[in-house]
């Protein structure tokens, strides 16, 4: 949803809705099925997936709420244009839905994530949620950078006595001689 986002932003949807979209309820209309402050999710159908009883979410060329984006069911299909009518509504949407204008058919409602949203919109739940963690990742960050550059800068070159440093030689002849010394039956040990 991110990449969408930017992408959005720089180079326009081109007049499509995007594959997959989520919205937060702010009427009841769909009551009881989703309530305000429920999150839906919506993906973007094709002509042929939706059927009557189905949840929509639109934009809306209504007169009186002309662009706003609207979550109802489908009750008919009408001339390849929708009349749909929110649950809890008593009477059908004014205006028919033509299939351009719907965002993406509901396959999803999460409970109150709304109220979530709510809360990190707000200055203190985006510092308690957001800015502090953020803070307390880059100072522990800091402090264990700074431990591993005191670790490296106490390193001492310890000095070993009555070491001696084997030099192995690559020759074939050494090879040879270390071959024919080894008895009969034993097994023969390569050296390094």
């Amino acid at each position: 949803m991110l990449f969408y986002s930017f992408y959005t932003k720089r180079y326009g949807n081109n007049g499509t809705a995007p594959l997959i979209s989520a919205y937060v309820i702010v009427s009841p209309s769909m009551v009881p099925r989703v309530n305000v402050n429920d999150a839906v999710v919506a993906v973007r159908p094709s002509e042929k997936s939706l059927k009557e009883n189905n949840i929509i979410t639109f934009t809306s060329n209504d007169v009186r709420y002309p662009g706003i984006t609207v979550t109802h069911r489908i009750l008919n299909i009408v001339d390849g244009e929708y009349q749909t009518k929110g649950d809890n509504n008593t009477t059908p949407d004014d205006s028919l839905v033509p299939f351009e204008s719907i965002i993406g058919k509901v396959i999803l409602v999460i409970p109150w994530l709304g109220f979530v949203r709510a809360f990190l919109t707000r200055p203190i739940g985006w510092i308690l949620v957001v800015a502090i963690p953020c803070a307390f990742l880059i100072i522990f960050d800091i402090i264990k950078l700074s431990i591993s550059l005191k670790d490296t800068n106490n390193v001492k070159d310890y000095k070993f006595k009555d070491v001696e440093i084997l030099d192995f030689d690559d020759d074939s002849s050494d090879n040879n001689s270390n071959n024919d010394n080894s008895k009969d039956g034993d097994d023969e040990i390569e050296e390094l």
